[in-house]
């Protein structure tokens, strides 16, 4: 896939365990405020399909698990006309991806990208022949190319995988505002799940993750800056931002010096750079020994 972006995620905690988590890669940085009462809950999940059931005994209790796994093959149909596919790719490491996803991407009859040039060297790499179209979807164009997308799916019955550039689509990217409009038409969409670059980052990060909030991008100055880096500090659960690299630093000492009398400078944080890559790293210090590190960090200044 060539050089990948780097990826950095931070983590904070303080004395009252109020942690912050935060990712970096070469498009954005999050972090994760996290409130440090963790509570223990009952998770459960079940995939309902044709049904394949096995059943665990413990003590007194029975668990029964319902599932079902259907590989691509040619009887079955891998997409559906008129439908549309969000599909989530690697953060770096390849070997991510799932079979489902490389079944979808090779059998829809175009794929919206973030940046095709990624895209298109993403399915070199995985030696994917996909029989559709490569189009561009971003932000400078998302408002042009929306009513052709809903035409083509709708009127044409095409199908149609979204992806972006690492992880997840949707997740603050134009993804989000594309499921929006097809909601909206009725337009039946399908989660390919997979990486995501805030989930491994949090999954790394030790702190409680029962709940947390999703902010997105911090506005870039003004007010709406402000409030937004306010509401990072005072939130009482988790919570996660995205930030561009090149203001990752700025981001992170605006944070320090708002939450001052917090005591921000004293919490927990900790970095994690280059996830699934051959280089990943972990760094855990105070968000004032964090800065200190990306100050003086030779790994980090392709960012600055």
């Amino acid at each position: 896939m060539g050089r990948s972006p780097p990826l950095t995620r931070f983590t904070l905690h303080r004395s009252r365990s109020f942690p912050f988590c935060g990712i970096a890669s070469k498009r954005s940085i999050s972090f994760n405020a996290i409130n440090g009462d963790q509570d223990r809950s009952d998770l459960s999940d079940s995939i309902v399909g044709e049904e394949q059931t096995s059943e665990l005994a413990s003590g007194d209790h029975r668990v029964q698990d319902t599932y079902k796994y259907d590989p691509p093959s040619s009887s079955n149909k891998v997409v559906e006309g008129g439908h549309v596919y969000f599909v989530a790719t690697p953060l770096g490491n390849l070997g991510d991806i799932t079979d489902r996803a490389k079944a979808i991407l090779s059998n829809v009859d175009l794929i919206l990208a973030e940046d095709t040039r990624n895209t298109a060297q993403l399915l070199r790499h995985l030696s994917l022949r996909y029989k559709g179209q490569l189009q561009s979807h971003h932000e400078h164009n998302q408002h042009q190319s929306l009513a052709r997308i809903i035409d083509l799916v709708k009127r044409d019955k095409k199908s149609i995988a979204v992806v972006s550039d690492a992880g997840t689509p949707g997740i603050s990217d134009p993804g989000s505002p594309l499921a929006a409009v097809l909601s909206k038409e009725d337009v039946p969409l399908h989660p390919i799940p997979g990486p995501s670059a805030v989930i491994s980052a949090l999954s790394v990060s030790g702190f409680p993750s029962s709940q947390f909030t999703f902010l997105g991008f911090p506005p870039v100055k003004g007010r709406e800056r402000k409030e937004h880096l306010d509401q990072v500090i005072q939130t009482k659960h988790t919570v996660i931002i995205y930030e561009a690299p090149h203001r990752m630093l700025k981001t992170i000492r605006e944070i320090e010096e708002c939450g001052r009398g917090l005591g921000v400078g004293k919490r927990l944080m900790m970095c994690a750079r280059e996830l699934t890559k051959r280089h990943e790293e972990l760094k855990r210090g105070t968000v004032t020994e964090i800065l200190q590190w990306l100050e003086s960090s030779e790994a980090l200044k392709e960012v600055r």
